[in-house]
């Protein structure tokens, strides 16, 4: 049996393991950064119709012959049930963030969070010189 030799740690090492638990954490704040949402729309080759957040509910939604369950819950929606033939729009977990969607593409479904001020422009986001 071989054993491998131990190697001490070096100051690379330490500071390698600090820029990786930096970039965890930054990547975690930009993950919750954004608008929670105040509604969502769902579009189909119908139409578009769009339905608060804040009221607990299940939808069921009909295109192209495919039925989904769009389910509410604590400001959330997700998709719960589909009758599409791969369910990638049940695994796409669950949205609350302005401009997040879930897309069901064989019943040409886009679910899509909309907060009261994802139209507006912020004052740092341009300038004007």
């Amino acid at each position: 049996m071989q054993v491998f030799p131990k190697k001490k740690i070096t100051v690379s090492d330490i500071i390698l393991l600090i820029v990786m638990a930096a970039s965890a954490v930054i990547l975690f704040i930009f993950s919750l950064s954004g608008n929670a949402g105040d509604s969502f729309t769902v579009s189909t080759p119908q139409g578009e119709i769009s339905y608060p957040l804040g009221i607990n509910k299940t939808y069921e939604i009909e295109s192209r012959g495919i039925i989904l369950l769009v389910t509410v819950f604590d400001g959330r929606v997700a998709v719960t049930e589909s009758s599409c033939p791969d369910h990638t729009c049940e695994h796409s977990g669950e949205i609350s963030r302005d401009s997040e969607v879930i897309v069901c593409v064989p019943a040409g479904v886009v679910i899509k969070i909309i907060s009261e001020n994802s139209g507006q422009v912020q004052d740092e986001d341009f300038v004007i010189g």
